[in-house]
């Protein structure tokens, strides 16, 4: 399967994860030659037609015939779903951008195209992940970066390529002329680089479990209290054995790995930190939160941070209190998962010991 993204990230080289077939790379001259074709084609449609300007003077309201009302509208309607997109899309721009075949060529430049091997990915994780899949690898990206602390998981418009040329899908694609689109299609290069070679040093199995946690990590939720359980799951998956103790091994090889750039160099704070995140963690599953509000005043001098919050609705309170801590899970977690990638042989020892 081929896949089509937009971002204004540079996509310097072509990615590979081989184990498990999927390839990113920058369009070749054959498909940015269908692509061109294709909307040059439909812009010279809609102005050939008159469509356009006929539908600029329906939303200007300088119609006063019903009929003649009508039957633009009528017209509209009778347009396929891709002319009709650029119809719109096109009134909507109009005073911002001038679209010519120049403007369109150093858009193409900014398409990454995905190919996937579908039958791999099927065997897996079943039908229709194949986009998903990819949508999950470019926002972890994002996730392992420490500097983006406001990471917010995206829905990234990934488009089949045979779906556009086709004209059968295509909502998102118009906005690859768009300067605002990098809004919807940041990423990070740089950490999405590391992840391919790190996937690339394991076999398929291990890729696959590897895709797992990230999908784990990335499920969106609203219940923060989830978000701290799936993030402290993927750092249990990562460094604690079956027969560990839990608790105490979550703690000891997490501190191992933290420099604490978070809350300085004291490694003591650390490690009151990851006890009470564990132990936050273990009153959530168990349902017994009365032991979070009888120690509201322990963990706020830990986390050095205000965690008694007043308001009228116990579940904004609570809420807070949970998306504070969720900003230490997520800082600890990142930087552990940043290591796992530079060594996983560590990682792997620790895990072990």
């Amino acid at each position: 399967m081929k896949s089509l993204f937009y971002s204004d990230v540079n996509f310097p080289q072509t990615l590979e994860i081989k184990k498990i077939g999927i390839t990113l790379r920058r369009l070749n001259p054959e498909e940015e030659e269908t692509i061109l074709k294709l909307v040059l084609d439909a812009f010279a449609s809609i102005n050939e037609n008159n469509e356009y300007n006929e539908y600029i003077k329906h939303k200007n309201g300088e119609i006063n015939d019903i009929e003649q009302e009508y039957n633009i509208l009528k017209q509209v309607d009778r347009m396929d779903d891709f002319r009709k997109s650029i119809l719109f899309w096109k009134y909507a721009r109009e005073e911002k951008f001038y679209l010519d075949e120049d403007n369109i060529k150093k858009a193409l430049l900014k398409i990454v195209l995905v190919e996937v091997d579908s039958e791999k990915i099927r065997k897996y994780f079943g039908d229709d992940y194949e986009a998903f899949i990819i949508s999950k690898l470019l926002n972890f990206s994002n996730y392992l970066n420490l500097e983006n602390a406001d990471f917010e998981y995206k829905t990234m418009p990934i488009i089949r390529f045979s779906d556009f040329v086709k004209k059968e899908e295509h909502p998102y694609f118009l906005t690859l002329f768009d300067d605002v689109n990098s809004l919807y299609n940041d990423y990070n290069y740089e950490k999405l680089s590391r992840t391919v070679n790190f996937l690339n040093k394991h076999d398929s199995e291990f890729n696959f479990n590897f895709i797992s946690i990230i999908d784990t990590l990335l499920v969106e939720s609203n219940l923060p209290e989830n978000e701290l359980l799936n993030m402290v799951s993927v750092l249990e998956r990562i460094l604690i054995n079956k027969d560990d103790p839990k608790s105490k091994s979550f703690v000891l090889k997490s501190v191992l790995l933290c420099d604490g750039r978070l809350v300085g160099k004291n490694k003591n704070k650390i490690i009151d930190q990851l006890k009470a995140i564990y132990e936050i963690r273990s009153a959530v599953i168990h349902g017994n939160e009365k032991i979070l509000n009888s120690k509201i005043k322990h963990y706020e001098t830990v986390f050095d941070q205000e965690l008694e919050f007043k308001s009228d609705s116990r579940y904004l309170a609570r809420r807070m209190f949970f998306v504070v801590i969720n900003l230490f899970v997520q800082g600890y977690l990142v930087e552990i998962m940043n290591k796992y990638l530079d060594d996983p042989e560590l990682i792997e020892k620790i895990k072990k010991s």
